[in-house]
């Protein structure tokens, strides 16, 4: 799981547009392991990232985050079926 989480950084930080470069430098993708449940958590700790994302009535959204997790969404299944399977 943890190279599903690097994979999913990878592709954060070349996917985020970059303006000033902050939301590509405070992405993240970490992995949490609890028993046999895991969680892939991924996004970027800039305070505007949800703008970015949803949009506001201003402006539209650019969903760059959520098209990460959709590509990534099949590997992260694809691990945890390896990882039942021992």
């Amino acid at each position: 799981m943890e190279k599903v989480a690097e994979d999913t950084l990878a592709d954060l930080r070349v996917t985020i547009h970059e303006d000033t470069g902050e939301m590509r430098r405070q992405a993240f993708a970490t992995v949490d392991v609890r028993g046999t449940k895991r969680t892939l958590q991924a996004g970027s700790t800039v305070p505007y990232a949800a703008y970015e994302e949803l949009g506001t009535i201003y402006r539209a959204g650019h969903p760059q985050i959520r098209q990460v997790i959709d590509r990534q969404a099949p590997r992260v299944t694809q691990a945890i079926a390896a990882a039942r399977k021992g």
